[in-house]
């Protein structure tokens, strides 16, 4: 119910197309005008955990600031202790720390973010965590040996 509060009708976050009719992978299908879904995706969930997506830093403030008013709309609150920042500048662009602020209180900007058991760099980087998601499947299945 909060996120429909704060979103419902924000049109501001991650344009996704998508097609879910057989063959998944058929990129052709993305250019019809039928059978294909559009949605904007401004918030990943996760148990209790809720992380805010947009492509510029004041669309971003402008989602956050829409959670925190939707937050005390329901009479909650937003924790500063744990909240951070993650900012993925685009790859032709240089990194400079974002001031991200909520009730004049400034977020601490991270540089790792832990998601689903991956770790999403600031640089958008994942091939350690692939690395060692694939050597801890290499070992699992390694102790499956002994039983086949």
């Amino acid at each position: 119910m909060l996120l429909y509060v704060a979103f419902h009708v924000y049109t501001v976050g991650i344009p996704l197309t998508f097609y879910t009719y057989r063959n998944l992978f058929n990129l052709r299908k993305l250019h019809s005008q039928t059978k294909t879904t559009f949605a904007i995706i401004c918030e990943l969930l996760f148990a209790d955990d809720c992380a805010l997506a947009a492509h510029t830093l004041q669309e971003a403030h402008t989602l956050l600031d829409r959670f925190v008013a939707a937050c005390r709309r329901l009479a909650l609150c937003v924790s500063l202790k744990k909240t951070e920042a993650l900012f993925q500048p685009s790859p032709d662009s240089t990194y400079t720390a974002p001031m991200v602020t909520v009730d004049n209180t400034p977020l601490p900007v991270a540089d790792t973010f832990c998601y689903l058991g991956l770790r999403i760099q600031h640089t958008g980087s994942l091939d350690e965590e692939i690395t060692v998601c694939l050597a801890l499947a290499n070992s699992a299945f390694g102790t499956l040996r002994k039983r086949l």
